[in-house]
């Protein structure tokens, strides 16, 4: 008995061993991202087996982690309460058994493989919330075993031509009456044995009260005929060919008959009417620089459109210009004849109101001005001709009659002004402790010059002053005005005073520079052993620098430097003005001697005097 038992055990581990084995697939690894479960397959495509994401709608991905999605895996939302909408790729070639068995849930699923599909033995058994199934436009589908069992989507069904396989169960206990299935091809299994244990028995794909409807001659007859099935023809003709019989004209009715190419059953015979009227959408634009297309209408003796697929319309290039256009429209199929229809570009008229005459610069002779319409520059002899002009040499203001043309018209008197040239060659001079000088070009025909310096606290530019030379020392702000104080930036204008008004040249382009650094006051300590603290008084400027020698002659003629560094703003009021040192040698005097700096435009250093040399004994 106990060698029995023992046997037993041992038989009862392999199943369970054998079970397990079976159930892992050695080909393929386990893994997750954006909320799904999936493994990659020795082809490296990937089987969705799950997914962590919470409720709502659950759009299955393309591709995960760089592998193409090509498979949903066996019972992978099986009995799910949490996704409403179910979105399935074109990539999915496979639903696996049980995928989304009685996920009640669900409300909507969309299909949208392009390929071939396989639907799997109860994908989606006793989903019987779904309200809507969208099958694919294309490919070929194959439906498994009670993969729909209970769909509840309305009281007709319509399987589309995709679906070439049904089989048994997939639609039993459906909650509607008819099915349509398009494709006259459609394999439907005649029976599908099912053994739960507690039930068996033979289960056909329909319920027996379903009507089912399909082509006459089709598969689908053929299975609604054997098992006694409601039947009701139906033919989609989704493939038609119209062809005229006769001919349509301006003065004769045709006729056309419509046919269906995969039965050949005439569909219709129809009068087509005579053509009435062809017209223009619009006969008149005024110009606007922009391409003319009006469209076309036709219309027949029974006043209804003629749709634009029966005719062909050919335009004239440069439909732009002002002038007259021709449009030809050509009939076609079940129409013959042939029209020709005008429209015309009106001249845009200007007034002084729509054109801008752009001011001038003094060159020594005769100047004449840029006409703007809108955004569009005019050309001279080509827009408009210059009937009228004088004073239009000297600076001051002129006056111009403009004469227009081509695709304008009208004639607008107006004035511009000739404004001296801009001030070139604006540069930097000299400077000193206080200030900074810039000169510049000579401005031919100008009285003189007024310069403008940059304000940095509000960023604008302000006036500064008025010279007749073409150089000017501009000083430094007042200390604590400016943020940059001790960097100056400034840009000047020539300008020439006629009768009572006061003609401006443009900006010459901006410079900028420093003023020199002012010897720095300090005082040199020793606060205790071996170290040495450079205390300064204040600096100049929040953006100088510092230059600190120590040598142990005043003259800092010594190879012995113990120091020569450079020191930016990190010497601020927070820190006392002091910087120190360590390391000296103790009982011994040592010199020291500092300068600021600022760095000019070309950033090159410019540095103050030295100041006085310090001297400390080091304790």
């Amino acid at each position: 008995m106990k060698k029995f038992k023992k046997l037993l055990s041992v038989i009862l581990a392999s199943a369970i061993m054998c079970s397990v084995l079976s159930a892992l697939n050695f080909n393929a690894f386990a893994d997750s991202s954006n909320g799904f479960n999936y493994t990659v397959n020795s082809d490296g495509t990937a089987t969705i087996t799950g997914s962590t994401l919470g409720f709502g709608p659950l759009n299955i991905p393309s591709s995960i982690d760089g592998h193409k999605v090509t498979a949903i895996g066996y019972k992978a939302f099986y009995q799910t309460a949490r996704y409403s909408k179910i979105t399935i790729p074109s990539t999915v070639t496979s639903i696996g058994e049980y995928a989304f068995y009685w996920s009640d849930s669900i409300t909507s699923v969309e299909i949208n493989t392009t390929g071939t599909l396989h639907i799997g033995d109860y994908a989606f058994y006793c989903d019987y919330n779904m309200r809507s199934l969208k099958w694919p436009t294309k490919g070929s589908v194959y439906l498994g075993s009670w993969s729909f069992l209970s769909l509840n989507i309305g009281d007709e069904v319509v399987l589309p031509k995709c679906i070439v396989s049904i089989k048994g169960g997939s639609f039993h206990n459906g909650g509607f009456s008819r099915v349509i299935i398009e494709n006259p091809n459609c394999y439907i299994e005649d029976v599908y044995y099912r053994d739960t244990g507690s039930v068996s028995g033979y289960v056909r794909p329909f319920n027996q009260n379903i009507k089912i409807c399909a082509d006459e001659v089709s598969t689908a007859h053929t299975y609604a005929t054997r098992f006694n099935h409601s039947f009701e023809v139906h033919d989609s003709h989704n493939n038609n060919t119209t062809y005229a019989t006769k001919v349509a004209t301006a003065t004769q009715n045709g006729r056309a008959v419509t046919t269906c190419d995969y039965c050949g059953m005439v569909l219709s015979d129809e009068t087509v009417y005579s053509i009435k009227s062809v017209s223009l959408s619009t006969t008149s634009y005024t110009y606007d620089g922009k391409e003319k297309k009006p469209s076309v209408k036709a219309v027949d003796s029974n006043n209804k459109t003629i749709p634009s697929k029966y005719y062909t319309v050919s335009y004239p290039s440069g439909r732009k210009n002002a002038g007259e256009y021709k449009v030809k429209i050509t009939f076609k199929d079940l129409y013959s004849g042939s029209y020709t229809k005008s429209f015309k570009i009106n001249k845009k008229a200007l007034k002084k109101a729509d054109i801008k005459v752009a001011n001038t610069t003094y060159t020594g002779k005769a100047t004449y001005p840029t006409v703007k319409y809108k955004d569009k520059t005019l050309k001279k002899n080509t827009d408009y001709t210059i009937s009228k002009i004088s004073k239009n040499k000297a600076i001051g203001t002129a006056s111009v009659t403009l004469k227009f043309k081509g695709n304008y018209s009208g004639s607008v008197s107006t004035t511009y002004k000739i404004n001296p040239k801009k001030v070139t060659g604006f540069k930097f001079k000299s400077r000193d402790t206080t200030s900074v000088t810039f000169k510049w070009n000579k401005v031919a025909g100008a009285d003189g010059y007024k310069v403008y310096r940059y304000n940095h606290n509000n960023c604008k530019y302000e006036y500064y002053g008025t010279t007749k030379s073409t150089s000017m020392k501009i000083t430094k702000s007042k200390k604590g005005k400016s943020k940059d104080y001790g960097y100056v930036i400034a840009k000047v204008r020539a300008y020439k005073k006629v009768g009572n008004t006061t003609y401006y040249g443009a900006y010459s382009a901006e410079n900028s520079n420093c003023i020199k650094p002012p010897k720095p006051s300090y005082k040199v300590t020793c606060p205790t052993f071996g170290r040495m603290r450079v205390i300064f008084n204040s600096l100049e400027y929040s953006t100088t620098y510092v230059q600190i020698q120590i040598c142990i002659n005043k003259s800092f003629n010594s190879d012995e430097y113990y120091v020569v560094n450079d020191y930016d703003s990190i010497i601020k009021a927070s820190d006392n003005h002091s910087i120190e040192y360590y390391g000296f040698t103790s009982n011994k005097y040592y010199y020291v001697r500092c300068r600021q700096y600022l760095y000019n435009k070309d950033m090159n250093p410019i540095y103050s005097a030295w100041g006085e040399a310090k001297k400390v004994y080091i304790q």
